[in-house]
This record gives C-alpha cells, structure tokens and sequence, in this order.
C-alpha cells in the first residue's frame, strides 16, 4: 500500500504541478523501506537452521541495497525512449502491483502453514505431557518396599575390581535382593535417581535402556558418600567474576532482551551508521555538484547509483566472515566501521571526481555489511517472537535520529555554500565511537558463546 500510493501520488504530482504531493509521496516512500526492513527479517526466520535465517536476511538486505540501481534503469528507459515521467511511473506501478501481490500470496501461504506447524506442536506437547503423568503414575504404582531393597553392599573385592577396571572411585549402590519384575526394577531406578529430568523418557521394558538408566542410577544412590554438585550439572547456568548467574538473552522476557546491553549497543551502533548513510544518499547530488559534476550531465551521479549494485559482490565475503573465519559478528561490525572511514576518507581528501567513484564502490560494500550484519544478527541473540519488535525499534531509532541530518544540509548548503567537506567530516569522525561500541559488543558475544558452551 505505501508503494502503490507513493507511487500513484508522484504520477499525480507531476501530471497536475502539485508539487507538495511529493512530500507526502516521500513519506509513504520512507514508512515503505520501514516495512521492507522488518519482513526481511520475518522472511529470514521463516528458514528452519540458523545458517539459513542469517543468509536469507543479509541476502534480502543486500538486494534492497541494489535495488537504488531501479533509479538508473528507469533513467535509461525515459532518456533511450523519451517517454514521459508518468508513464516510466505508470509502467513501474505495474512492477510493483505483480511484485507485492506475490508477496501478499506467498505470505498468506505461510501463515497458514505456520499455524498448522504450531497446532501440532501443541497437540505433540499435550500428548508427551499426558505420557510423562502416566509415566509418573506408573512409578508409583510399582514402587516397592523399601524393605525389598538391600542398601548394606559391602564387598571389598567387588569395589576393589571396580575401582581397578573404571579407574574410577566405587559408589555403593542399592541392590534388590528379591526377584522384581521388569516394571519394579525400572521404577526402582528411576526413583533411585530423581535428579535427572529426563528419566521418564527412558520408562520402558527395554533391557538395553534399563541397563544404562541402571548405570546412571548407580552414581547417584548413596548420596552421603558423594553429594551431588547441581550447580554443576545446569548447563544454562554462567557465573562471572562477580558470582552473578548470567542468563541467555533469548532466554529474558521481551522487555529485558531490548533492554540488554547488546541490543542497546546494537541500536546505537545502527542509528549512527544509518545516520551517516542516509546523509550520503540524500546530499549526493549537492555534493557531487560541488565537484564539478555539472559539466559531466550529471554522469557521476548516475554512477554513483549504478555502482549501488556492485554490493552483491560484497555478499560472500560476510557470508565467509559470520560463518568460516575467525571474526564472527564482531569482526563484521569492524568491518562496517573500516569501510566508512575509508569512503569518509576519499571523500574529504580530494576533488578529483574519478577517485570518487573509487569512494563509491567503498561506500557500496559499506551499505551491503551495513544491513546484513546487523539485521541478521537480531535473531543470533533475541528470541523469535522479539526479533521483529527489535528490527522495529532500530528502524524508529534510526528514522528519528536521521532528522539531525537537516542540520548538516543546512550547514552545507546554507553556512559554507554547498560545501559538504565539514558535515562530511563530522560523520566520518563519527565511526571513531563506533569502533569502541563494536569491541563492546563483541565482549558481549564471547558472553553469550561461553554460556552456551556451559
């Protein structure tokens, strides 16, 4: 809907003169990119691994990313064809209505298949819940007396033969001196060893998992002679220095995950990057004219927005760093702060306009590990059902801090004459923090992996 009428009130803005319809089209244009950021993060999490989530997302950023080479191709086709603007806009409405109608199908399919998917997930929950009570009744029921169970074993031979195969201290174990039935025994290992969660899982007649959960239980009987570390035995457990428990931030509630430290340090990460993104995008003309780029036919600027889609070449080297190097998330967030310093640094070290079409490739590859690296990096640390509602929050924040890009237009155009070299600079000396708050959040990476390797 917001393609469709921005697009429809630009055909009429140019059609009637209205020229104030275009801010209104402009607008639509903008809460439209909103939207397309959030559902190419629910796109990616319609995937089932991990790997694929990650790849979907960076992918469907980076073709946003080229997809401002649309503005280059429609150029052409009314320049080659001398077709008027409302029609280049009509024939790009048709695009647009096959385009978002597919969508629209394609989402409504897997909706509907994603409510089927959690029914029987819920109706598979009940049924191991009503075997796990059966399970448990069981138990009960063939519990036996306490004085069928013989807990005096002492026999130096056997514990000294033990000790000498295991290479492992004996436990004494509890041994029925009385021929019990299959179910008896089983429940006296299973009551036998309480601690484990699990144990209703293995209450069968197999012999095979009686022997095992018979094992299981031997190490966990006489808990007077070896007392049971639980601390030990929770693997989502992590102690820091201080002796604080941390708990996974997938694992909080909503509110606490866009609290974290991470996401914090993630949002202000993004709203500054896109704040220096944006700024870029929107004053390239300007800037370019500056340059000299008027006594060209504007080429510059069409090469500039044509060698947006050199960012699909960028794809495979994030891919290669998140998932087979060494960096991870952390050494992409670097990356993303290297590649803007080095395109500030273009920009404000010369006027030669050739160079700046080096800038540009830069600047390119900065945008695709831009949107990838911190879009697809939501669902590595938040849950599913927080991901979209912090892809959200780091469009808004991001959308609202742009605003302070007026001031430098106006400083630019207004102050210094349509000189950009100070807004510029200011921007680029804006990626220094960035370097701090990305060895932050790596800090805050290694957290996360060593609780989960707990």
């Amino acid at each position: 809907a917001f393609c469709v009428g921005g697009i429809s009130l630009c055909m009429v803005a140019s059609a009637t003169q209205v020229h104030w319809l275009y801010y209104i089209a402009f607008s639509l244009f903008g809460l439209l990119l909103y939207g397309t950021s959030l559902m190419t993060v629910e796109t990616g999490l319609v995937m089932d691994t991990a790997k694929q989530q990650r790849m979907v997302i960076s992918l469907l950023n980076t073709l946003i990313d080229a997809g401002t080479f649309a503005f280059f191709f429609l150029h052409l086709i009314q320049t080659s064809t001398q077709a008027s603007f409302v029609l280049v806009l009509g024939v790009y409405l048709g695009l647009a209505v096959l385009s978002f109608g597919g969508a629209a199908v394609f989402w409504k399919q897997t909706i509907r298949l994603m409510e089927h998917d959690q029914q029987e997930q819920q109706h598979q929950k009940e049924q191991h819940l009503q075997l796990q009570q059966e399970q448990e009744q069981a138990c009960q029921d063939y519990r036996p007396d306490e004085t069928r169970i013989n807990i005096s074993m002492e026999v130096d031979s056997i514990k000294d033969s033990t000790e000498k195969s295991t290479g492992k201290p004996y436990i004494e174990t509890e041994v029925v001196t009385e021929e019990l039935s299959a179910q008896e025994r089983q429940a006296i290992l299973i009551l036998n060893n309480p601690s484990n969660s699990n144990h209703t899982k293995h209450f069968s007649n197999n012999n095979n998992n009686s022997n095992n959960n018979n094992n299981n239980s031997n190490h966990s009987t006489n808990t007077k002679s070896h007392p049971i570390d639980e601390a030990s035995q929770t693997p989502t457990s992590f102690s820091s220095d201080s002796n604080k428990e941390y708990l996974l931030i997938r694992n909080r509630t909503p509110r606490k995950q866009l609290s974290s430290t991470q996401f914090v340090l993630l949002t202000i990460f993004f709203v500054i990057q896109l704040g220096r993104n944006t700024f870029v995008m929107a004053t390239a003309r300007e800037w370019l004219r500056s340059l000299g780029d008027d006594q060209y036919q504007h080429k510059y600027v069409l090469l500039f927005t044509a060698l947006s889609a050199v960012s699909v070449v960028g794809l495979p080297i994030f891919v290669w760093i998140i998932t087979d190097s060494r960096l991870g998330y952390h050494g992409a967030f670097q990356c993303i702060n290297v590649l803007g310093i080095i395109h500030g640094v273009i920009q404000l070290s010369t006027d030669n306009l050739n160079v700046q079409v080096i800038g540009f490739c830069v600047f390119s590859f900065y945008r695709c590990f831009l949107f990838s690296t911190c879009f697809s990096f939501l669902p590595v640390f938040l849950s599913g059902a927080t991901v979209g509602r912090g892809a959200g929050i780091l469009n808004f924040a991001a959308s609202f801090f742009s605003l302070s890009n007026l001031g430098l237009v106006y400083l630019g155009i207004e102050v210094y004459d349509n000189d950009f070299f100070v807004p510029n600079l200011i921007l680029t000396c804006a990626m220094i923090p960035c370097i701090g708050i990305a060895w932050w959040m790596g800090r805050c990476i290694q957290q996360e992996q060593k609780a989960l390797l707990l």
